[in-house]
């Protein structure tokens, strides 16, 4: 792994495989004795991709010279992008921390600089309106500066309790998102994908987008069938054994309330099979006794048919409508924003627009555990 930056205080460099046992120690001075990023496991894992040899292989951190001590780490997780028909190396900037004593330094600074000037291409969702400003001018793509909307299929009247506890409107809640019935049905080409099962079908789902996330079989079962840290329901509609459209979904839990809402957090496919999807993933969500699915992304494919489905779109500051948060839930504005950027591909990257481009929360490092308890004990 390369040599990024050396100080007479300080080196900045990739990460290795062996660092690995080292870097707990970083995160519980950064984030406290319960992060997820003090498992070794779950860092291998996370920051690793099923593109890549070596876990790790893309992030940075930074190291003080005497004592060889971490002070600094800079997350970048590899996965592919379709890009107007090629498919291309890319980065989600997932995590940056440096530690309070070794700010101010240079250091965060350097790491951006690197990661903006080498990587084939870099994604980051989720930040403050201010970063998104920065991202834009330092050459990113912000998609016209609008948040992610969120989607919303409202299964129950607890659910304006929730809205009501975080202070959102609760008038415009009712107007917005009533409660609607839910249906059973029965379709053979409805398929729970699941790690017993997943092998046994082929991908052929492709959809004519110009920018995208590059989904293949691989991906689908690293990324959320066989996920070993968080259990995702993986509705697949399957034809003659090939997966034509899927959803995947998490369940979350609203704390203090502990109700529980099912997040959809990748949908993909055939459009003219994604309405029959959400049929059947709103009734198990109603039989499960979930409150409400939401839904959140960038780019406008399946906007008809999440309104053909009866979930509503709330846009910009509409969408904190209902939490963002749940751990535990309270009022926060809808900083979901999408830069992307790319040197070696700058004019295709900068053709992306809302007609052509989907991006979602598998996307960003939204999508994750945040605490070690909500992690099995054996990979702690």
């Amino acid at each position: 792994m390369s040599l990024i930056l050396k100080t007479d205080t300080y080196t900045v460099r990739h990460v290795r495989l062996d660092d690995v046992p080292n870097m707990p120690a970083f995160f519980r001075e950064a984030y406290g004795e319960q992060s997820v990023f003090i498992s070794e496991q779950f860092l291998k894992f996370y920051f690793g991709s099923p593109y890549m040899p070596v876990d790790l292989a893309t992030s940075l951190l930074a190291e003080c010279n005497e004592t060889g001590k971490v002070v600094a780490f800079y997350g970048c997780r590899a996965y592919k992008l379709q890009l107007f028909g090629q498919i291309v190396s890319m980065s989600q900037n997932a995590n940056a921390y440096t530690l309070k004593d070794w700010r101010r330094r240079g250091i965060s600074g350097s790491m951006v600089d690197y990661v903006h000037n080498n990587n084939e291409g870099n994604l980051a969702i989720g930040m403050k309106p201010s970063t998104r400003d920065f991202y834009a001018n330092d050459g990113y793509n912000p998609f016209g500066g609008d948040p992610m909307p969120r989607f919303v299929l409202n299964l129950n009247e607890k659910t304006f309790e929730i809205i009501e506890h975080i202070g959102q409107d609760l008038g415009m809640a009712h107007e917005r998102i009533p409660v609607k019935a839910t249906t059973s049905i029965s379709d053979s080409n409805i398929i729970q994908i699941t790690p017993e099962n997943i092998d046994k079908f082929q991908a052929d789902w492709y959809v004519d987008l110009k920018g995208t996330t590059y989904r293949d079989m691989r991906w689908l079962k690293r990324r959320l069938v066989a996920h070993p840290f968080v259990k995702y329901d993986v509705y697949g509609y399957v034809s003659q054994g090939k997966i034509k459209a899927f959803a995947a979904l998490r369940e979350e839990n609203l704390a203090p309330q502990n109700y529980k809402i099912h997040r959809i957090v990748d949908m993909y496919g055939v459009p003219k099979h994604i309405p029959m999807l959400l049929h059947y993933a709103a009734h198990e969500a109603y039989t499960r006794g979930y409150i409400y699915i939401d839904f959140a992304k960038m780019g406008n494919i399946y906007d008809a048919q999440l309104a053909e489905s009866s979930f509503t779109k709330l846009e910009r500051q509409d969408g904190a409508l209902v939490p963002l948060v749940t751990a535990p839930i309270e009022k926060r504005n809808n900083h979901e924003f999408t830069c992307i950027q790319s040197k070696t591909h700058h004019e295709a990257v900068h053709r992306l627009n809302l007609d052509n481009a989907y991006f979602t929360r598998v996307d960003c490092d939204r999508d994750r555990v945040g605490r070690l308890w909500q992690i099995p004990e054996d990979l702690r």
